[in-house]
């Protein structure tokens, strides 16, 4: 009997001692060897829609044409012995991104990606007001 006692009172300790106020907080295992504190997401700070706004396009890392443009961002790329666009809303999913027909040139690409983000604006506005 007083075996038991002392086991529940040590476990009794244990217990406090593990969730006592100012610990961290708890810590899950992602895998074999890492130990993950969760965190909330953080959010991107949102940008101020201006369709007045000019596109500016530059080149990346990969040598496409890319453009970020009132939380659109557009990208023109050689494919299928032509040029295409793609164009994904703000930091949507992969599956989200809207992949344009085959153009001649890689201008009449940007030119065309430049204006189904102006339409795409437009109607996204549009349900605002």
């Amino acid at each position: 009997m007083t075996t038991f006692l002392i086991l529940a009172a040590l476990a009794a300790a244990g217990i406090y001692w593990a969730t006592r106020p100012g610990d961290p907080p708890p810590q899950t295992r992602e895998s074999s060897n890492d130990w993950v504190t969760r965190a909330p997401p953080i959010s991107p700070p949102r940008m101020a829609i201006d369709p007045d706004r000019d596109f500016d396009w530059i080149s990346s890392e990969n040598g496409n044409e890319t453009c970020e443009w009132n939380m659109m961002a557009a990208t023109v790329f050689e494919q299928d012995g032509g040029w295409k666009y793609v164009v994904n809303v703000d930091a949507g999913e992969k599956e989200d991104a809207v992949f344009s027909q085959r153009y001649r040139s890689q201008d009449q690409a940007v030119v065309e990606a430049e204006q189904y983000m102006e339409g795409l604006l437009e109607k996204l506005t549009a349900r605002r007001r």
